[in-house]
């Protein structure tokens, strides 16, 4: 039966001139809404109940962002256009969803056109309202992926950048991809959930052009989803706010353990330098000891040298001064007996003048003979005193004539020595490559003595005293109390060294009385062998050096 006229004419103004066929397909009831829908009233269509708020996701935890290339391809906004109402169908289809028309019918909906194109009004302000909500949705979500590539951007730089992290990028990629999973999934829910609200809404539309009280109803739902998704807008900003503050506490925070590490690095190599610094300090320190002690036992065995130099000063000068009371008790006491003899001379004359006058003559006889007697005994006192001084004089000139025939003896053997042995090198052939044997030191004018420690030849004295140093330093205290321990006397020694530091002879100008010291001495000095060279200037002008030194042992060896 083919639809009234008023009827077709309004069904023709309000389909749109060029369905979307996106829309039109999403919108197409699924065959099991097809099967379960109502059927539809052309008059009122029943209120339909508020849909029900929207699940929120729960926002997943806060992680760092994702690296380049995890970045989502922006969502496809599904595109909204004007629907046609339920209740308005095809004129093909009226006579299967419309009653038969009548006259109170038609006359009713011939009434309602000013009230129909109201609603389409207001259906399509509210569409396009959507396409602009749907369009600031898009550049909002556009802004924030843009945001979140750009944070992911900085986050990989500076993850590339820590080397000891590697890890914890590893978790926070794997995070990041979860992140993204779920906002993904969020997006996907946000667009499911657009496409429930524009189907809401496109239903709240056809409910506006059958009834105004569904059209408030559907106004006001619209209100409430739009005031609900605002808080979810503003929630969600909220937590992208929060996520990023916490992006950013967490940034701070690994760059303040870094900056602590570091700290602790450069404190422990602080430290390490300060144990070093210590320990140089201590070596210096336990070094400047040990020369201090050196020196301190070189002081102590000079100041002993010393004291033992002062001993034998004022045992000397005791023998000297012993000798000379001697003398002097000699002299007292020869006075003593002369002036006794006077007395008893006296004493006779006296007994002689008192006895007899007539023996005065007699007595002056006697006391003529006394007085020549005494004259005699004293002359034969004087001649005594002179000879037993002459006596020693002469013993001390033996003495002094025997050491100096002694030395000549021995400077005459040297002095053969060297002749025949110059002669026996200039008589030996030549060596190997033709050149002739050195020359020995045979003149005398190569050989130094220095029997003291003063000399005009001060590389001579410096040597010596270097190379008695030496030697008073080597023995060890068991070899110093072991020849201490010896009856001995100091042994007057003299060693002859070549320029090469070798040993030519040791000679005992006064030996100590005991074998076991004179060996001591030879031990020690082969011990020491080979001795220091000569100095340039001291070997330019000698061959042979003799050292004579008195051998002292008693808490140490000291050579005076």
């Amino acid at each position: 039966m083919p639809a009234p006229e008023p009827l077709a004419a309004i069904t023709e103004a309000l389909a749109p001139p060029h369905p979307d066929p996106v829309i039109a397909e999403a919108m197409a009831p699924t065959p099991a809404q097809a099967t379960e829908a109502p059927p539809v009233s052309p008059s009122v269509a029943p209120p339909e109940p508020p849909p029900a708020p929207l699940p929120v996701a729960e926002a997943p935890p806060p992680a760092p962002p994702p690296p380049p290339a995890v970045a989502e391809p922006p969502l496809a906004q599904p595109r909204v256009a004007a629907t046609v109402p339920p209740d308005v169908v095809a004129p093909e289809t009226a006579d299967r969803v419309l009653p038969p028309a009548s006259a109170p019918v038609v006359a009713e909906v011939a009434s309602a056109p000013r009230a129909a194109e109201g609603g389409v009004a207001s259906a399509r302000a509210d569409a396009e309202a959507l396409d602009r909500d749907a369009a600031a949705d898009r550049e909002r979500i556009e802004r924030e992926r843009l945001a979140e590539q750009e944070a992911a951007r900085l986050a990989a730089q500076r993850l590339a950048d820590e080397r000891k992290a590697r890890e914890r990028e590893a978790e926070a990629r794997e995070a990041a991809a979860r992140a993204a999973r779920a906002l993904q999934a969020a997006r996907e829910q946000a667009a499911r959930e657009e496409a429930a609200r524009l189907e809401a809404a496109s239903r709240r539309v056809a409910e506006a052009a059958a009834a105004a009280q569904a059209e408030r109803e559907a106004a006001e739902r619209a209100a409430a989803l739009q005031a609900q998704e605002d808080a979810e807008r503003q929630r969600q900003d909220a937590e992208a706010r929060q996520a990023a503050e916490r992006l950013a506490a967490e940034r701070q925070l690994a760059e303040q353990r870094r900056a602590e590490q570091l700290l602790a690095e450069q404190r422990l190599a602080e430290q390490q330098l300060a144990e070093q610094r210590l320990a140089e300090q201590r070596l210096a320190e336990q070094r400047l000891a040990e020369q201090r002690a050196v020196q301190q036992r070189e002081a102590e065995r000079q100041a002993a040298a010393e004291r033992e130099r002062e001993r034998e000063r004022a045992a000397r000068e005791a023998a000297e001064r012993a000798e000379a009371e001697r003398l002097a008790a000699e002299r007292v006491a020869a006075e003593r007996a002369e002036a006794e003899r006077a007395a008893q001379a006296r004493r006779d004359a006296e007994a002689a003048a008192a006895a007899a006058a007539a023996r005065e003559a007699a007595a002056r006889e006697a006391a003529a003979r006394e007085a020549a007697a005494r004259e005699a005994a004293a002359r034969e006192a004087a001649a005594r005193e002179a000879a037993a001084r002459a006596e020693a004089e002469a013993r001390r000139e033996r003495i002094l004539r025997a050491m100096g025939r002694q030395l000549d003896a021995e400077a005459d053997a040297r002095d053969a020595q060297r002749e025949a042995a110059r002669q026996r090198a200039l008589a030996a052939p030549a060596d190997a490559e033709g050149r002739p044997p050195l020359p020995p030191a045979a003149s005398s004018l190569r050989r130094a003595r220095l029997f003291g420690r003063i000399d005009t030849n001060a590389e001579l004295v410096a040597y010596a005293e270097a190379w008695a140093r030496r030697i008073q330093l080597h023995p060890t205290p068991a070899m110093v109390a072991e020849a201490a321990g010896q009856r001995h006397t100091p042994p007057l020694v003299t060693v002859a060294l070549r320029a090469d530091g070798s040993v030519e002879s040791v000679r005992f100008v006064l030996s100590s009385g005991s074998p076991a010291v004179d060996e001591m001495v030879r031990r020690i000095l082969r011990e020491l062998a080979p001795h220091p060279p000569f100095p340039p200037a001291l070997a330019a002008e000698f061959d042979v050096v003799e050292i004579r030194r008195t051998w002292v042992f008693d808490t140490a060896v000291r050579l005076q």
